[in-house]
């Protein structure tokens, strides 16, 4: 039997991966291909229970049909309110530090992050007002929906390293501010807080300005020296961070001593950079006229006499044997 295909309704057409319907057609669920069409013609954000009265279907059926279709990745389940709403309650919300946080328990060993399924999503996100908010704003500050790996790992940041949806999302929002749009690049960085402690808002606050005040320095050191088009090495890294956050040391002193060291070797070190600003930083100089003055400043032999060495080579030869050069 041969069957006609009327095109004739086309006053209304939506678009369905053809990809999608060779690879599923016989394997999802007839429940699953109503719910993948309807929300195909509908579009946007859909809450379930409209969805449900919509399909004539059961919430538990919906879910699973939900679910099947996360886990292939061509959904982000999200339980909670819709923004609107979800803006007023926040605005209506007292304040963090009115409002008593309640207690989590305390964090385990971290371990391999978890694989959360679709289903273990949308349950945490019903039962859970804080872990909803962590997933209803995610997407906003990525700019693009949660995938159920990236719904796993702040999930697996909640759970495992203990830290609170806000504090998460501060992180994600420095991050994304900084070019990191990555997850799991996220994930690195929010283990390394939760080792050093940082769980709070104000801890939080804290880091996240010691952040931005080192990758100003970074970019000022790099703009100095002319490092472009790659990144800084671990160890150059160490020395511009000791720079930064131990010694405090101004940009226009590194650039002062980046002159120095490219006069007398001819190259960028990082490590004759950070040996010049190491006595500079022991003898307490916080400007270039400070650490000028004092090269101009000939020694004194006893007797107030003028040494008849130079200086200059003295302290070159006294950095290339700290250095280990011949």
């Amino acid at each position: 039997m041969k069957l006609h295909v009327c095109f004739g309704f086309t006053a209304g057409v939506f678009a369905l991966p053809c990809d999608i319907v060779d690879r599923y057609i016989n394997d999802a669920s007839a429940d699953a291909l109503r719910v993948l069409l309807y929300l195909y013609r509908r579009g946007g954000e859909q809450e379930s229970a409209a969805l449900c009265k919509a399909l004539r279907m059961e919430e538990d059926t919906l879910l699973a049909a939900l679910a099947y279709w996360a886990e292939r990745g061509l959904f982000a389940l999200n339980a909670g309110p819709a923004p609107a709403a979800a803006e007023a309650a926040a605005q209506a919300a007292p304040p963090a530090s009115a409002a008593k946080k309640p207690e989590r328990p305390a964090r385990p060993a971290l371990e391999t992050p978890t694989q959360y399924t679709a289903t273990d999503i949308v349950n945490r996100s019903k039962n859970s007002a804080e872990i909803r908010f962590l997933l209803d704003t995610a997407p906003t500050l990525l700019g693009r929906l949660l995938s159920p790996a990236d719904c796993s790992t702040l999930l697996f940041l909640y759970d495992s390293a203990g830290l609170p949806a806000d504090v998460i999302l501060m992180l994600l929002e420095y991050c994304v501010t900084t070019g990191h749009t990555n997850l799991r690049y996220l994930e690195k960085v929010a283990l390394s807080w939760a080792e050093d402690g940082i769980d709070t808002h104000e801890k939080a606050e804290q880091r996240i300005r010691q952040l931005e005040a080192l990758h100003s320095f970074e970019g000022q050191v790099r703009s100095i020296m002319g490092i472009t088009g790659r990144a800084l090495t671990p160890s150059e890294r160490q020395h511009l961070t000791r720079w930064a956050n131990e010694w405090q040391t101004p940009p226009e002193l590194v650039h002062a001593a980046f002159d120095i060291c490219v006069k007398r070797t001819g190259k960028l070190s990082f490590s004759y950079i950070n040996s010049i600003l190491k006595t500079w930083h022991e003898k307490g100089f916080t400007t270039v006229e400070q650490a000028q003055n004092e090269r101009r400043e000939p020694p004194r032999q006893n007797g107030g006499k003028t040494a008849t060495y130079d200086i200059n080579e003295y302290v070159d030869l006294s950095m290339k044997r700290l250095l280990g050069d011949k």
